[in-house]
């Protein structure tokens, strides 16, 4: 390559931005449970060819986000169960609570008080009734990987990074079905207090709190209105 040349990586920026589409997609429950995401339609949708958008959904398909659906091999959107949203939460109660209490013991001030100020835009966004907004799950998404990230467990990151994939689509379902009146904005001003207080067991009995308050609330609604 000549000098002054670099190379051009259009090819895989289009995998990225592929991605994130799909999932956005699946947080705002634009792609609901069940359903069947065919490469040609997607890529005449995006206006792009088919590869970038076959490997795009090859790496939700690994990272557990999409199933393979059995009578075409394609891609499709995972059913929710009141099985695997239990044993979702079973997970997230362990791995959950090991990221916590490492991150009590390793946050910085600085980490500390960002993670202070995402539950002040939260609780704020919250009050103004925007939890469906992207901007509320952005947020959220934000405060749960940075008191992970601050736990300097970098396998125990990948694994809860991984789930909170996973758990798109229960962000989608809560998207289209908001429960009245559900709020963790207790829970977590005082994960946050406790993590920069370095207590970790206030910091567990925090995390502990959502998670048995977002699994009661979600299989609530499954029981409800099954998703098909």
């Amino acid at each position: 390559m000549g000098p002054g040349l670099q190379k051009i990586t259009t090819y895989e920026r289009l995998n990225e931005i592929v991605y994130q589409q799909i999932v956005d997609a699946l947080r705002t429950g634009d792609l609901e449970p069940g359903r069947s995401l065919q490469t040609r339609v997607l890529a005449k949708q995006l206006g792009i060819s088919s590869t970038p958008v076959r490997e795009a959904l090859s790496k939700l398909i690994a990272q557990n986000a999409l199933e393979v659906k059995p009578s075409s091999g394609g891609a499709m959107v995972p059913q929710l169960t009141r099985e695997l949203l239990t044993e979702m939460y079973e997970i997230r109660d362990l791995l959950d609570a090991m990221a916590v209490r490492a991150a009590a013991e390793n946050i910085s001030a600085d980490e500390a008080a960002r993670l202070a100020g995402l539950v002040r835009e939260l609780d704020d966004l919250e009050a103004a009734g925007r939890t469906s907004d992207s901007e509320y799950l952005d947020k959220s998404e934000q405060f749960f990987l940075g008191v992970f990230a601050a736990a300097r467990r970098p396998i125990l990151y990948s694994l809860l990074e991984n789930l909170w994939l996973r758990s798109s689509v229960i962000t989608g379902l809560l998207a289209r079905r908001p429960p009245a009146n559900f709020t963790i904005a207790v829970h977590r001003r005082d994960l946050a207090a406790a993590l920069e207080r370095h207590d970790a067991d206030a910091a567990e009995a925090a995390v502990s709190a959502v998670l048995d308050a977002t699994r009661s609330m979600v299989l609530g609604l499954l029981d409800d209105a099954p998703v098909a």
